[in-house]
């Protein structure tokens, strides 16, 4: 998770997608509007990845068999 001014981004690993929200005209994150902006997407998540490298934060490569979608 990431957040920029009014935005955040979450990434969920285990489906392999993400979230986008403007926290101003959605603070209670009803809407996912990462479709509507993708250059908004993209930037946020190009930062997370930044920030994950700089930090060495482990990122799973497998999903975990555990996981049980809602």
């Amino acid at each position: 998770m990431i957040r920029s001014g009014d935005w955040k981004l979450i990434e969920y690993f285990e489906r392999s997608e993400v979230e986008l929200f403007n926290l101003k005209t959605d603070p209670g994150e009803q809407k996912n509007i990462a479709n509507d902006h993708p250059d908004m997407t993209v930037k946020l998540l190009r930062m997370l990845r930044t920030w994950q490298e700089s930090v060495d934060a482990p990122i799973p490569s497998e999903k975990n068999p555990k996981y049980k979608a809602e």
